[in-house]
């Protein structure tokens, strides 16, 4: 009889994290740097893919937060990377919602009409009003929606705000946590979170800051902050930009669930 033989009441759930936990616990005993693990129980033992793949993912989380090791799920096809429904459901309708066509580069080509308002607060998380209805387009970006107003250029560059760099460690700093629970939080290896954190000129790209984002939990408004200081932005028809919005909407901000389902969706993560 295989493991999920009895419908999941004889401790399987509990064996297979047992599986997976003991495993990592001797390779931490041996010093290993990384391991490499298959969905197990999902071939002959007929373990429910979605629900082996959440208690690998759960028992990795649990495992990381106290141990340094790189962890690999190797998924050798599509049909054995499952989530469960309610989970697909959810991003699918919010992807349905949000995704932006290959008609999006016309459609901003014009100027916001009156009946696409509400359209743009949706997206931007703006409230419409805010600006006059005549030229909404226009008036978003102008000197006074900007709060510029009548300040010449150098008055400008002399209040330009804090870098990616002194915002990151205001917000580490602000949050309570250490740098090795930023980190291991957006699934980040020590040694690039020391260069960020010692090169205060350093680049980030982009799933870097989104990671960190996701580490230190923080609102979207907040996240859109952090990524224009490093000279990003979501983009409305990126599907890993929505899947991360999505996650910081909801307040999701395990790295290891958000990853699992970047990778069902677009075959990429966040971090390492």
């Amino acid at each position: 009889m295989g493991l999920y033989g009895r419908g999941g009441k004889s401790h399987e759930f509990e064996i297979l994290e047992s599986c997976y936990w003991k495993s990592l616990k001797k390779a931490a005993e041996l010093n290993c740097e990384s391991i490499a693990f298959p969905l197990i129980a999902t071939g002959v033992y007929g373990f429910p893919k979605d629900m082996a793949l959440e208690i690998a993912v759960s028992t990795f989380s649990k495992f990381l937060a106290e141990h340094e090791m790189n962890i690999i799920l190797a998924v050798f096809d599509k049909e054995s990377f499952q989530l469960s429904s309610q989970i697909v459901d959810v991003v699918d309708s919010y992807i349905d919602e949000n995704y932006v066509n290959q008609n999006y580069a016309a459609e901003y080509s014009q100027p916001f009409r009156r009946d696409r308002r509400s359209e743009y607060e949706n997206r931007n998380g703006y409230p419409a009003d805010r600006f006059p209805e005549e030229n909404f387009y226009e008036a978003s970006f102008s000197n006074e929606a900007l709060g510029w107003g009548a300040m010449s250029l150098e008055e400008q560059l002399n209040q330009i705000g804090p870098s990616f760099h002194e915002k990151l460690f205001e917000l580490i700093e602000r949050s309570g946590m250490d740098n090795k629970d930023v980190w291991k939080a957006a699934n980040l290896d020590r040694k690039h979170f020391s260069k960020i954190q010692c090169d205060s000129h350093y680049h980030p790209k982009k799933k870097t800051v989104m990671a960190l984002c996701i580490a230190l939990k923080l609102n979207l408004e907040q996240a859109k902050d952090l990524l224009a200081r490093a000279d990003w932005a979501f983009s409305p028809s990126s599907k890993v930009d929505l899947i991360v919005q999505k996650a910081l909407i909801d307040r999701q901000y395990d790295i290891m669930q958000l990853n699992t389902v970047l990778f069902k969706y677009t075959n990429e993560i966040l971090g390492v």
